[in-house]
Formats: structure tokens, C-alpha cells, sequence
């Protein structure tokens, strides 16, 4: 399923033992379907008879196992052997309701830059948790949601979150103490 994270860790593991073929101008793009953007730089990379080819290759093949190192760190659960690999019909299913995109999420982190925004911060010395708790009633209609409920219903869900929040703050605070 996610066969472009696999050619790039097959194409990095040749290349953390010797990058010096990336020099070359027949060097193909560690994603077959994204092309090399032929510039100055890949240019001057490229050169022939380039007198510093024996040390960019070993910065190359360095670079190269460190960059591999992150790959398999950060999407092991997309390689070979990981939970998303071949993923079963269940997992198929609930994935379905996934967004393609992290738009939905820099959504969010623009909701929390505007409400910290140090030229005019709506309230300089809130907490993150109260930041959070906004943007999230914000992006989740939870206020849509509590002005359906009925009227004693709806003053029953604010005295439960208004508790649940004091409880939060008192974990948060013990947190806080202890870094």
C-alpha cells in the first residue's frame, strides 16, 4: 500500500553506503513519479571532473544515513512489517472517515496562533489548556451541539465540564510542578 515509503528506504539504504552515483546526472529521484528539478545547484553537483566529488559523496552517503534513519524512526508503522503495511478490511473501513489532507490540522494551528498572537493577544496569560479547550469548542461545534440539548440538560453538561475542567487544571498544575 505504501510502496513509494519503501522505494525510498530501498533507494536510501544503496545510497548510505555510497551516495557518490547522485553526482551523476543519470541519477534518478529517490519517488519515481517526482522529477528532478534540473537547476544551477544540480548542475554544479553534477559537473564532470568536479574536484570535490570525493567529499560530497561522503557528506551525500552521510546525509543518506541519517535521513534514512529518520525514515524508518518516523514511518515504521508504514514499511514493510508495520500495522499500516497491508492494512486488514477493518482498518480499511475505519479509515475511510480519514482526511487526505492535514488541512483540517493547520486549520487548528491557526486558530491557536490568532489566539496567541503576541501583537494582540486576547488573553496574555492563559494557559495552553485554555487555548486548547477554545479552539477545540471552536473547530468541534461543541456550542451547536449544547444549545440543541435542553434547557436543564444543557446546565447539567456546563456544571460537568466546569468540573472536569477544575480536575484537569489540578493534574495540569501537579504536571507543571513536577517539570
Amino acid at each position: 500500500m505504501n510502496t513509494h515509503f519503501e522505494e525510498a528506504t530501498l533507494k536510501l539504504q544503496v545510497w548510505s553506503h555510497n551516495a557518490t552515483p547522485l553526482l551523476s546526472r543519470q541519477v534518478t529521484s529517490i519517488f519515481t513519479a517526482v522529477p528532478i528539478i534540473i537547476d544551477p545547484a544540480f548542475r554544479s553537483l553534477t559537473a564532470d571532473g568536479q574536484a570535490n566529488d570525493a567529499p560530497t559523496g561522503l557528506l551525500l552517503t552521510k546525509l543518506c544515513v541519517v535521513i534514512l534513519g529518520v525514515l524508518e524512526r518516523q514511518l515504521a508503522t508504514q514499511l514493510p512489517g508495520g500495522e499500516f503495511w497491508n492494512p486488514d478490511e477493518e482498518l480499511r473501513t475505519a479509515a475511510e472517515s480519514c482526511s487526505s489532507t492535514n488541512i483540517s490540522g493547520e486549520r487548528v494551528f491557526a486558530r491557536v496562533d490568532q489566539e496567541m498572537a503576541p501583537r494582540w493577544p486576547r488573553a496574555p496569560g492563559a494557559s495552553y489548556g485554555y487555548i486548547d479547550a477554545k479552539v477545540m469548542f471552536k473547530t468541534n461545534t461543541t456550542g451547536d451541539w449544547l444549545m440543541e440539548q435542553e434547557g436543564g440538560s444543557m446546565a447539567q453538561h456546563i456544571r460537568d465540564a466546569m468540573k472536569e475542567a477544575r480536575d484537569i487544571r489540578v493534574e495540569e498544575r501537579a504536571q507543571e510542578e513536577t517539570l
